[in-house]
């Protein structure tokens, strides 16, 4: 090989090498980041497992109330706060955005933006330390180029992020997978069930008579337990052992 044709392809393999390591190296940044933006909850390590949904963002220019509230009222929440809910073992309370989309009250969607978009917003702005925020945006030229992002935060604290793009509202799911490791799992568990029909889904609180039932179940389980305990005080080593075997076997009974 003349020694002009070595060195050329001495050059090329060099570059080729060069463009081998800096792919990697944007490949391990991006992987590094959707680690650090997509951290894992879990529910059982925090003190109160209830989230509530206060904010729903569509940023679309020339998007007006009335346009807004059909994409709220369409958007699959339920379905998605359920895989989040499951995944993360969490609960979600949802009640207040199912009151605004019965209710069509227009007054709780704020509007603002600049000239490249309008953000139309319904927001409720309540004193909650856990809450759950989206935001869908919709580019005015690029009409496929959609981001949906999910904010899950706790006080002052964000505990995770979810970023998704996407071409149509559909191929939520497919990105959603990429945060959730059993999403896949769980949105299947939800369409199975019809759980989209059906208003006591698991995990999900979708109106006040769920708290209040909950509520009641808490005070009743309250005072078991206080009853419990007060006859348990009364017996010798013995008989408290008796009667844990026996109340074990009652409950195991019970709740076959």
């Amino acid at each position: 090989m003349p020694a002009h044709h070595y060195k050329n392809f001495q050059v090329r393999r060099m570059k080729n090498k060069h463009i081998q390591f800096i792919s990697i190296v944007i490949i391990l940044l991006i992987f590094n980041l959707s680690c650090f933006t997509n951290q894992k909850i879990d529910g059982n390590e925090l003190s109160d497992k209830r989230f509530y949904f206060t904010q729903f963002q569509y940023a679309l220019h020339g998007l007006n109330k009335d346009k807004a509230f059909q994409f709220f009222k369409s958007f699959p929440v339920k379905k998605i706060m359920y895989l989040l809910a499951k995944d993360y073992n969490i609960e979600i309370d949802i009640i207040d955005f199912n009151n605004f989309i019965k209710s069509s009250d227009m007054s709780q969607i704020e509007s603002y933006g600049g000239l490249r978009d309008v953000k139309q917003t319904w927001n409720i702005n309540k004193d909650k330390n856990n809450k759950i925020v989206f935001i869908f945006e919709q580019d005015m030229i690029k009409e496929r180029d959609l981001k949906f992002t999910i904010n899950i935060s706790s006080g002052n604290k964000d505990l995770t992020t979810i970023k998704t793009s996407i071409s149509r509202i559909e191929f939520i799911f497919k990105q959603i997978e990429f945060s959730l490791k059993s999403a896949k799992e769980y949105a299947k568990e939800y369409d199975e069930k019809n759980l989209d029909k059906v208003s006591l889904a698991p995990m999900i609180i979708e109106n006040s008579s769920e708290v209040s039932d909950k509520h009641d179940q808490q005070n009743k389980a309250a005072e078991i337990k206080f009853m419990i305990d007060g006859y348990v005080r009364q017996l010798n080593q013995d008989q408290k052992k008796e009667f844990k075997h026996d109340i074990i076997d009652y409950i195991y009974k019970t709740c076959e």
